[in-house]
């Protein structure tokens, strides 16, 4: 079962996911998966990945990186620390949900 989430990182600029949750149950392993530069969560490269891992039962979460997809900010601006700043909020976000 996909769920398209939204959060914010440190910086308030909204995030954008997509949680791949096949058993449904949240307290279980939940895989963040992570794009490349100039891509994006739903790039052929990714969604597959999300796939072979709910075919094992095992949850994802795949998400737009500032300032790609549907995240909010500027890719000519994001920086590494940027990134790093999104997956932290990210595990954020799966603590409290």
């Amino acid at each position: 079962m996909e769920q398209n989430i939204w959060f914010s990182n440190s910086k308030n600029t909204h995030i954008a996911g997509i949680l791949n949750n096949p058993t449904g149950d949240t307290s279980e392993l939940i895989v963040i998966i992570l794009h490349g530069h100039t891509s994006h969560k739903n790039s052929p490269r990714i969604e597959p990945i999300a796939d072979l891992l709910a075919s094992h039962k095992i949850s994802s979460l795949r998400i737009d990186l500032s300032g790609h997809g549907e995240s909010g900010g500027n890719i000519e601006t994001s920086t590494v620390t940027d990134a790093i700043d999104d997956v932290l909020s990210t595990v954020d976000y799966l603590k409290a949900n």
